[in-house]
């Protein structure tokens, strides 16, 4: 049981590390609507919108195919002093406000496309 209580106690342990990295995230109001803005061009397009989730990390969101990090449709930088979206082809583009992401519909549709 000493073994075993040990065990327990390390687990006890990542877990709590885990839990302590989450809290350092913060999903802006400004991110989840940069999302939505994203999903409605998405749904000009007749995607499942039920496929594009996102993940939030320390340093971008991730607008996400089918909950999966390795099929990211773009990702926003909102939380340095120069906000951007970047892309899986490589484009980045510097935003101004929310409202620029619709410039870049064909990037978004492209990269979601290619994700199916």
């Amino acid at each position: 049981t000493s073994i075993k209580n040990n065990l327990q106690n390390i687990n006890d342990d990542e877990n709590d590390e885990q839990i302590d990295e989450s809290k350092d995230i913060v999903t802006t109001e400004e991110e989840l609507q940069g999302f939505y803005i994203v999903k409605s061009i998405l749904a000009s397009v007749s995607a499942n919108l039920e496929d594009v989730s996102y993940k939030d990390t320390l340093s971008y969101f991730s607008i996400l195919y089918q909950g999966k990090v390795t099929k990211w449709i773009c990702r926003l930088y909102f939380n340095t002093s120069k906000k951007s979206i970047s892309f899986p082809d490589g484009a980045s583009y510097n935003i101004e406000k929310l409202e620029d992401i619709y410039q870049y519909k064909a990037d978004i549709i492209k990269a979601f496309e290619s994700r199916k």
